[in-house]
């Protein structure tokens, strides 16, 4: 385990960006429309070779279509690990089917 003050020398890329953070709170992970959203996390172990946190998945219904869709939530678990160097490279969530497990990588210019 790394110390405290290491523990914030980590970072993950934030999805559909060009940035690195540390312990976000939302990232956005359907990068075309913004339909997926993962809200409201709280890290525990962050540092450590796996991360996780709670928070709320928020997603876009689609039906009938995107723009006439309803939003909802569920409570979501998600987990960051593979450091390499002093970032998180790998993101998995419990709704599979909603966050599929994503590399951690600069968004495509």
């Amino acid at each position: 385990m790394l110390q405290s003050n290491d523990q914030r020398a980590v970072t993950m890329e934030i999805t559909c960006s060009n940035h690195l953070g540390v312990k976000p709170t939302t990232l956005v992970t359907s990068c075309a429309d913004a339909n997926t959203k993962l809200e409201h996390l709280n890290w525990k172990d962050w540092g450590d070779a796996t991360a996780y946190a709670t928070g709320t998945l928020a997603y876009n219904d689609c039906t009938p279509t995107c723009v006439a869709g309803t939003w909802k939530s569920e409570p979501v678990t998600v987990w960051v690990w593979r450091l390499e160097g002093t970032h998180y490279t790998r993101l998995a969530a419990s709704d599979t089917s909603r966050v599929p497990t994503t590399d951690l990588a600069p968004y495509p210019s």
